[in-house]
């Protein structure tokens, strides 16, 4: 017995397409929560100063401002601790840079809820997928067994690496958004900004000591090694990398759990 035809489908629109129409519901809800607001002109320009703040941000406008303030003290200080103190500025700059970008995106977020909220909606997957990926967010992969005192924390210190390799090449920023997005309260997020900010010092930090010796110590006794570390060492693309290289270790054994049917 021949089967009965199918209806037509309707014609699914092209992918651009559903991303754009997205992204509207995202802006119109953002403007509903200016227009609900008692203070608009607040509101509004709250939304311009964070657009503004991450514009600075995402072009890594710590870039310029780590150097300029650790710059003179590697300078100006005696050769056999100026490394040192140029490391311990740097991190404290770019880790206060960051904290403070990461809480006042935080409070601007939670003034638009119905704009945080259509954006969790409409790119869920992407969310899930943040929240997972980047390091010090949610637990490593399971061990098997109970790991011993030692693996914990071996574990917590890898974890906190990881962090901080992302924070210096993506910023705090990338863990207050995605955090916000999945529904992680203010406090929590602020905590974790905090935490995340000072892992991103600390890898500044570790990143302008060897900056530092290299510049002062190699350059005048070993320049065919020192020289090429310096190189290294102030090429931004460096850093992107190191954030992916972190991501992905982080995330890819969750993936290879989930695929081998372990819960991740």
């Amino acid at each position: 017995m021949p089967s009965p035809e199918q209806p037509p489908q309707p014609e699914q629109p092209p992918q651009h397409v559903n991303i754009f129409r997205r992204l509207g519901q995202v802006v119109t809800e953002g403007i509903a929560d200016i227009r609900d607001s008692n203070h608009k002109l607040t509101m509004a320009g709250i939304a311009a100063l964070t657009v503004g703040l991450q514009t600075v941000d995402r072009l890594r406008g710590a870039a310029i401002v780590v150097p300029a303030v650790a710059l003179p003290v590697l300078e100006n200080t005696p050769p056999a601790v100026s490394p040192l103190l140029f490391a311990a500025t740097a991190g404290a700059t770019f880790a206060g840079m960051q904290t403070a970008v990461g809480a006042a995106t935080t409070e601007a977020l939670h003034r638009f809820p119905r704009g945080v909220a259509a954006t969790g909606k409409n790119f869920s997957g992407l969310v899930n997928v943040m929240n997972e990926a980047l390091p010090g967010i949610e637990p490593r992969a399971p061990e098997q067994g109970e790991p011993s005192r030692a693996r914990r924390i071996g574990n917590h210190i890898m974890t906190r690496i990881f962090r901080g390799n992302t924070v210096l090449g993506l910023g705090s920023v990338a863990y207050v958004t995605s955090t916000t997005l999945k529904g992680m309260p203010k406090n929590e997020t602020h905590k974790l900004n905090v935490n995340a900010s000072v892992d991103g010092g600390a890898a500044v930090g570790a990143v302008g000591l060897v900056l530092g010796a290299s510049t002062v110590w190699l350059s005048e006794i070993w320049p065919q090694v020192g020289e090429p570390i310096t190189n290294v060492a102030t090429d931004m693309r460096f850093y992107y990398g190191l954030a992916a290289l972190s991501i992905a270790s982080n995330y890819a054994p969750k993936l290879l759990r989930r695929r081998g049917g372990e819960p991740a």
